[in-house]
């Protein structure tokens, strides 16, 4: 099966399922972007886990949020699961990237209650 096709199938069975239309379309974008990343034909067998992981590393290079970044590998682990759970293929390859911790953030001020008040 080709990873185009693989997508379109979960994506009908969310609409199936009656996901919200917010989801289906977040669900869609961000699988639009890793079909284009792998080559829409790709068939399912040739995708690895340093796939994965190249995908991931491409999405930080573009200098996507890492809200974004994080949003991408989890959708692309919940398609996985749609997958394994169908038995169309024999491993998540989403569990292969490590969401991207956001600690590196600037830290926020906490001002004391005194100062609040003026």
């Amino acid at each position: 099966m080709k990873l185009k096709d693989a997508i379109e199938e979960w994506l009908d069975e969310l609409d199936i399922e009656k996901a919200s239309k917010e989801t289906i379309r977040a669900y869609t974008n961000s699988l639009k972007v890793f079909s284009k990343y792998m080559c829409d034909s790709t068939k399912l067998d040739n995708i690895k886990a340093i796939h994965i992981k190249e995908f991931a590393k491409f999405n930080k290079e573009r200098g996507l949020k890492i809200k974004t970044q994080n949003g991408h590998i989890s959708i692309i682990s919940v398609l996985y699961t749609y997958l394994v759970d169908e038995v169309i293929v024999s491993k998540n390859l989403g569990y292969s990237v490590k969401l991207v911790n956001g600690n590196d953030k600037k830290e926020i001020e906490v001002l004391p209650k005194i100062k609040l008040k003026h």
